[in-house]
């Protein structure tokens, strides 16, 4: 049989290997092979690693990379996922698998990313700082990262609560208020901590070592 005639016949008819076979899959081991391998087995296609019948699959007929898979769940499912969450996903082994150092996606993999739609990988974290403890003396008390925070009611104008930072170096934005509660000062306090902790983190940077 020629070349044209094999192809021609060829029940795998995708991605083609280095020495001119189709590529072949084995959807029991997941093991690859060119179609050569695939030993002869009365007409019956037998995996040359597992053994196992009925598993073999050409898969140069539905790879995809992730941006195509993502059209195609989108297009078909009518689901919108990033490319992140496929990874997370993949990474995860439910979908896909990797070919020469690249993610492949096959067409059985749109109805399994279904399952994980809801699912979609790991979000950016976001900075959460945690609240100021407030201990109550004769004002209230919290100590923060950069200073002490205090409110305490005005002695000025009773029913009236000054919020401050007592280590404010002057910088301007760090100025003393009042309210009409403790409540709403010990807020322009947690602001006030929240404020300082996201201007240090400017100088901060993060190395993979």
């Amino acid at each position: 049989m020629n070349a044209k005639e094999k192809e021609t016949s060829s029940p795998y008819s995708g991605l083609v290997g280095t020495g001119g076979e189709r590529i072949v899959r084995c959807n029991h081991c997941m093991k690859t092979f060119e179609e050569h391998e695939i030993p002869d087995n009365d007409g019956i296609d037998v995996c040359p690693y597992c053994g196992k019948t009925d598993g073999l699959m050409d898969i140069g007929m539905a790879q995809m990379n992730a941006k195509q898979f993502i059209a195609k769940l989108s297009e078909e499912k009518g689901v919108d996922v990033t490319v992140a969450a496929v990874r997370h996903h993949a990474r995860l082994g439910r979908i896909g698998y990797r070919n020469d150092g690249r993610w492949v996606f096959e067409t059985k993999d749109l109805e399994r990313m279904m399952e994980y739609a809801g699912k979609q990988g790991p979000r950016k974290k976001q900075l959460r700082i945690k609240p100021l403890e407030w201990i109550e003396e004769d004002t209230f008390v919290a100590f923060g990262c950069f200073g002490t925070f205090e409110v305490m009611e005005s002695v000025d104008e009773q029913g009236s609560w000054t919020g401050s930072l007592n280590d404010n170096n002057g910088y301007d934005g760090y100025e003393e208020q009042d309210f009409p509660t403790a409540e709403e000062a010990k807020v322009y306090c947690e602001k006030l901590h929240e404020k300082q902790i996201r201007a240090a983190l400017k100088f901060v940077s993060w190395e993979v070592m």
